[in-house]
C-alpha cells in the first residue's frame, strides 16, 4: 500500500489547515516543512511513496518550493498545492 506524506510550509496556519483536510481525506501523515533538513528528507523519502508539498503563493512564487524540490523532487510522486490569493 502506498504511503503519503503531506509536507506543509505554513506561516499563518491556513496551509496547515488545508494540509490537515487533505491528510484526513486521503489518510496521509502530516509533516512540518520547518523540520525538514537533508537527513529528515532522506528518512521521508525512504518511508513514503508519495510526497505532497503545500505552501502559500506570494508574489507569484510558491514559498519554499525550490528547497522542497531539492529535498523531495527526485524519483517520487511529488505533488504541490498552494494557498493564498
Amino acid at each position: 500500500m502506498n504511503k503519503t506524506a503531506i509536507i506543509f510550509h505554513s506561516k499563518t496556519g491556513f496551509t496547515q489547515k488545508y494540509a490537515g483536510w487533505i491528510s484526513e481525506e486521503i489518510n496521509a501523515d502530516m509533516i512540518s516543512f520547518k523540520k525538514c533538513d537533508k537527513k529528515r528528507a532522506e528518512e521521508i523519502l525512504r518511508e513514503y511513496d508519495n510526497i505532497v508539498f503545500g505552501s502559500r503563493l506570494k508574489a507569484g512564487l510558491i514559498e519554499g518550493l525550490p528547497k522542497a524540490k531539492k529535498l523531495f523532487g527526485g524519483g517520487k510522486s511529488f505533488i504541490i498545492f498552494t494557498t493564498g490569493a
